[in-house]
């Protein structure tokens, strides 16, 4: 979103009084309402961000717990294995 720059006011052109008129009356609420919609744009970002942080967390975590049980399991199987070779000999 774009927000358009305020004009500098120059006290000793002529037409001084007019673009100060111009500026309250016009470009000051013009920026008011685009500042707003940046910000509004901003925080719609952020939340949409810190969701999908959220939900990588959760499936990190959940991976985390998959390579764990998978370890457990290995393990489980490896001993099987030394018990049923020994079982064997």
């Amino acid at each position: 979103m774009t927000i358009t720059a305020l004009p500098s006011l120059d006290r000793t052109d002529p037409t001084f009084r007019e673009e100060v008129d111009l500026f309250f009356g016009t470009q000051l609420p013009a920026f008011s309402v685009e500042v707003e919609a940046a910000r509004v744009e901003i925080n719609a970002n952020t939340s949409t961000a810190f969701t999908a942080a959220t939900t990588a967390t959760t499936k990190a975590g959940e991976a985390l717990t998959s390579a764990n049980a998978a370890s457990v399991s290995a393990a489980s199987a490896l001993a099987s294995k030394n018990a049923a070779e020994t079982a064997l000999d």
